[in-house]
């Protein structure tokens, strides 16, 4: 069932609701702080709780997401971190406290919950100033092409990195020292790096658990002649070949687990195979890294030779603000149930209402079947294709009168039809 609640409050109806809920759940929160803040507060009202962020060590991330998954901790406060590869089948809930960028963001993390069929809530907890924010994130992920470029010059200065060289390096880079030392705010580097990764200048991860990454150095000819003279070496480069594309191309991200169960060898040997290959400058082998990196793909350029391309950037952040936009839509709709609002946006027209989520609830109370309602409402529509007003609409309408009414007043509240300036009723286009 999809609840959209409309709470000034959100810290105290999100303790209300997990009070009176059995079951485990997930609360979404759009900052690391704020996952220790709420935890922090279930935990005082008697509720077991944990946090869980990108920025924790990946054994301290395991440990806290397998309490989870055990049922020792009822409810995991987390950014959008946490979930992926998660199937706990008996979530009973999943809250989001901040609206996220997009309905992709939001159908996918509220699918976790009641993935064993029985009843299950995903709420979304919204109110005016959701709206301002959700519009203000669209100037923090698209940063100025100049602060972009800023930030570029910094990065390479930071690492000490002269014009015409760089490529290839790879470097720690903790995005919370650097932006402190040039007194940058965090999230305008975050998404200028990423900004600068989609052009190809550079690649940034922020995982603080980075996997291995490999890329062959040579050419295919040079790397056949090596495999002649290098008989040892041999099928274990058939095997780098068969398992990853894109290897000659850029930096590919491996597995030396399954590097090691593929071949029937030891994990020992896989490493030591790849050590060795970096030596002979076959391949570059970065083994796995707890620190985030920056990887520059180019050699570093002037300010001026640096091209963020306009039609690229522009196209990008117009779909980010179309996501924000259904975002909003979705969570402000009064009219439309939410399944149906949902799976439109994903191209199924057809769907019928759900009868549970908030919006069917409160067409329920008129005490209509859906068809009888769904039968009234495109009645009222067809008639207002010429606007008239709200006595001349009632008297077009056929059957039962009471139920017209019933209808056209829930209608007229929801801003599905709407007063003129001359006072006649029209259907609202949105």
């Amino acid at each position: 069932t999809y609840l959209v609640r409309e709470q000034e409050d959100k810290l105290k109806y999100l303790i209300q609701s997990v009070l009176k809920t059995s079951g485990s759940g997930i609360v979404y929160v759009r900052s690391r702080k704020a996952t220790r803040e709420i935890t922090n507060a279930l935990k005082e009202h008697k509720i077991s709780a944990d946090y869980y962020h990108a920025g924790l060590h990946s054994e301290t991330r395991n440990e806290k997401q397998d309490k989870w998954k055990m049922g020792k901790t009822k409810v995991i406060v987390a950014t959008n971190a946490f979930g992926m590869g998660i199937d706990k089948p008996d979530v009973r809930y999943v809250i989001h406290m901040d609206p996220p960028d997009s309905l992709e963001a939001y159908f996918q993390e509220a699918g976790r919950a009641g993935r064993d069929g029985k009843k299950a809530v995903a709420v979304l907890l919204y109110n005016h100033a959701d709206n301002l924010k959700l519009k203000k994130y669209v100037t923090t992920a698209f940063p100025e092409i100049p602060n972009i470029k800023r930030i570029y010059n910094a990065v390479c200065n930071y690492l000490q990195i002269a014009e015409g060289f760089g490529i290839g390096m790879v470097c720690d880079f903790n995005i919370g020292v650097f932006a402190e030392t040039f007194h940058f705010q965090i999230s305008m580097v975050f998404n200028s790096l990423k900004i600068l990764q989609q052009e190809g200048y550079l690649e940034f991860t922020e995982e603080v658990n980075s996997p291995s990454r490999i890329y062959f150095t040579v050419n295919r000819d040079d790397l056949y002649r090596f495999q002649v003279a290098n008989a040892s070496f041999d099928g274990f480069i058939k095997l780098l070949l068969r398992s990853y594309t894109g290897l000659f191309t850029g930096y590919i991200k491996i597995d030396e687990v399954l590097l090691a169960k593929r071949a029937g060898i030891d994990e020992e040997l896989v490493y030591k195979y790849l050590k060795n290959l970096n030596s002979s400058k076959i391949v570059d082998y970065i083994p796995r890294k707890k620190t985030p990196l920056i990887i520059l793909t180019k050699e570093r350029i002037a300010v001026t030779r640096l091209v963020i391309s306009k039609k690229n950037y522009d196209v990008r952040k117009m779909d980010y603000l179309k996501r924000i936009e259904a975002v909003i839509h979705y969570a402000e709709t009064q009219s439309k149930c939410r399944s149906q609002v949902l799976l439109e946006y994903f191209g199924e027209n057809d769907s019928p209402r759900c009868g549970k989520c908030d919006v069917c609830q409160s067409r329920n109370e008129l005490n209509l079947s859906i068809y009888q309602f769904d039968q009234i409402k495109e009645n009222v529509k067809k008639i207002l294709e010429t606007p008239c007003n709200y006595e001349s609409l009632l008297l077009k309408m056929e059957g039962d009168q009471d139920e017209n009414i019933k209808v056209v007043r829930w209608l007229l509240d929801n801003e599905k039809i709407v007063y003129r300036i001359d006072n006649k009723l029209e259907w609202k286009k949105h």
